[in-house]
């Protein structure tokens, strides 16, 4: 599979393709970071598991220099996956106390170690 951004590591697949629904959070992972919370947290609502009630409403901070109005600074994942996917900056910082344990990360680091495309949206960020 190709896109004018996104190549996928078909032999990656491959070994994996047994695995249908990790295989398909780490894909989307690999070009937003904030998917696998997404997708995690819709499972845990669906499965009406006790887990999802741990997890606050808005459970990710924007680094304050984002916006002038601190108001905007608490986001659901939701608005993550939209906030990183309109900005495109991996050099963004945020932190969860669910997720990040209440450490200010860059969103670079919350992309999978293995990553499943050939042209990351990562790499190509950072050029």
């Amino acid at each position: 599979m190709t896109h004018e951004k996104h190549r996928v590591k078909l032999e990656e697949i491959q070994k994996q393709k047994d695995d249908g629904p990790e295989l398909f959070k780490q894909l989307m992972a690999s070009i937003n970071p904030f998917s696998k919370y997404f997708l995690d947290e819709i499972m845990l609502k669906a499965a009406e598991d006790k887990e999802f009630e741990n997890i606050p409403h808005k459970p990710w901070v924007l680094e304050e220099s984002l916006f002038q109005n601190k108001q905007h600074l608490n986001k659901t994942t939701a608005e993550m996956f939209k906030v990183y996917k309109y900005v495109s900056n991996p050099l963004i910082k945020v932190k969860s106390d669910y997720y990040t344990k209440g450490e200010y990360v860059e969103i670079k680091d919350l992309f999978p170690e293995h990553n499943l495309l050939q042209t990351s949206p990562l790499n190509l960020q950072l050029q």
